[in-house]
């Protein structure tokens, strides 16, 4: 911003030029397990006592964070284990951008938690930060607002740390996996091997149109996301010459009309999107937000697909609606995707509701 004053070190950085006897044998992996190594020892130094530059702290002008995260969640797969826990100070100027993905000004923390939820955040700058958390298998993040304050020299010690995930209602369905990701569906796992030279479908996304000629019809119960729920979504993303809007159905039977009077909500998470102008319908009922009824797009866009990729910044929406637009029987929900040269790269989809259940076929 004008007048703001802003500075940042990166580095100090290490170039490693290694080297093994001609007589080793497969010499590449020798090399590379040698660099794992002294990457490994390098961490451990860090942060450095060497290193003089004004504004570097050293360690002992540095804390250190621990506690224990919990997840209070119905859900009895959802476990505080292997979970992203980090900190940041948002940068002073945000322009509008409030996710910790897109900040590069600042300074940020972060470490795994253990088996048991565990953890110690090592060398933090001093200062008032806030706290966030994510993990594979639990939908959208933990974010608590200036809630640890670090200071040089201190361990703060903060207990148990408690992350209720939110919901609005009982699940009724989900489509994936909440991990980030979209390598749980359809060329989850080969989405860079396309065809061979001069082959111009060189990465899966561009044969969308060809393996989903009617776009995708998704039934609950029925249908197996690794094969009918593609990767992505594209909308004549290069190379997919689509000419008409891509339309996603997701097909389910409901056992019961749900609570009268009661609401009920969507939530969808994007492992990545680019110009994601989407809309929404129940029954053919448009559900998007009345402040932007024509189309929505995720926020923090990063465009992964072109580059080859499943992940990229992450970004959800939660849509409420009357559930009354939900009724006993057949029911749909459509994914329409409505700019050209955009997609949606999904990572999970979730359908909450009161009062019913999927019919078991």
């Amino acid at each position: 911003a004008q007048g703001e004053e802003w500075h940042k070190i990166y580095g100090p950085f290490l170039i490693y030029c290694n080297k093994v006897p001609q007589s080793t044998v497969n010499p590449q992996m020798a090399l590379w397990q040698d660099a794992i190594r002294q990457s490994k020892a390098e961490q451990a130094q860090w942060p450095y006592d060497w290193f003089t530059e004004p504004g570097y702290v050293k360690a002992n002008g540095r804390g250190k964070i621990s506690g224990k995260l919990v997840i209070n969640d119905p859900m009895p797969f959802n476990k505080a284990y292997n979970m992203w826990i980090g900190v940041a100070i948002p940068p002073a100027s945000l322009r509008g951008i409030k996710n910790f993905e897109m900040w590069s000004k600042n300074y940020q923390f972060w470490v795994k938690t253990d088996a048991k939820g565990n953890f110690t955040i090592p060398n933090v700058l001093p200062g008032v930060y806030d706290m966030y958390a994510f993990g594979s298998g639990v939908a959208g993040q933990m974010t608590k607002h200036a809630f640890v304050t670090v200071k040089a020299g201190e361990t703060t010690n903060l207990g148990k740390i408690e992350w209720t995930p939110e919901r609005v209602a009982p699940t009724v369905w989900e489509i994936g996996i909440p991990d980030r990701t979209a390598k749980e569906f359809k060329h989850g796992k080969d989405w860079w091997v396309g065809g061979v030279y001069p082959d111009l479908h060189w990465a899966k996304f561009m044969d969308y149109n060809r393996e989903f000629p009617n776009g995708v019809n998704f039934v609950i119960g029925k249908s197996d996301w690794s094969k009918d729920w593609n990767f992505v979504q594209p909308y004549n993303v290069v190379g997919t010459e689509q000419t008409t809007p891509p339309v996603w159905k997701i097909l389910f039977k409901l056992t019961s009309a749900p609570t009268a009077g009661s609401n009920s909500s969507l939530y969808l998470a994007a492992a990545a999107s680019t110009r994601a102008a989407l809309v929404v319908t129940v029954n053919g009922t448009n559900i998007l937000p009345q402040s932007d009824t024509t189309r929505i797009s995720f926020p923090n866009p990063s465009g992964a697909t072109i580059r080859k990729g499943i992940h990229g910044a992450f970004g959800d929406l939660r849509l409420t609606f009357p559930s009354s637009l939900l009724h006993a029987g057949n029911n749909e929900i459509a994914l329409i995707l409505k700019r050209p040269g955009g997609d949606v790269v999904y990572d999970y989809l979730r359908l909450e509701s009161p009062g019913t259940q999927v019919t078991k076929p």
